[in-house]
């Protein structure tokens, strides 16, 4: 059986993390902690919502397709404001952020769903696709019980 949903909204990296100091004692601090939380919270909230339940100690295979808005500097500006430039059309997306970042936030937000699997561990095999699109956001299919 598989599952497939969208999740709308600005995908949020996970695992960007820098070191800080606050009198004698040392943190580690997420990055960008608001936007993640809120990121997982929406891929947990949809999975709980749109996963039927069964299933959650197979295995899984896992397929992302997310969905990220183009740079600004792509579009023409003046009379050609919002216009993609000609030489944008065709080109894959290869800048920040992360791609393994962005499905670890994915499959965490899958975990605390509770309903998806018990442990991301449980994914045997993942495909994770990064592309620009006018609708940020994330497509997940996940297939339970593969080999």
């Amino acid at each position: 059986m598989i599952d497939s949903f969208f999740v709308a909204g600005l995908p949020a990296p996970q695992g960007s993390k820098f070191a800080a100091v606050r009198g004698d004692r040392a943190y580690v601090v997420d990055v960008n902690v608001k936007k993640l939380k809120a990121w997982r919270s929406l891929v947990t909230s949809n999975a709980r919502e749109l996963v039927e339940p069964g299933g959650e100690d197979l295995p899984a295979a896992v397929l992302l397709v997310f969905t990220l808005p183009r740079p600004k500097y792509h579009y023409g500006t003046g009379r050609n404001a919002g216009t993609l430039k000609e030489r944008y059309e065709e080109l894959q997306m290869t800048n920040k952020p992360d791609i393994d970042k962005l499905a670890r936030a994915v499959l965490d937000g899958l975990t605390d769903a509770g309903n998806v699997f018990r442990d991301d561990s449980q994914v045997n095999k993942l495909v994770a696709i990064k592309t620009y699109g006018e609708t940020p956001g994330c497509l997940i299919e996940i297939e339970r019980g593969t080999t």
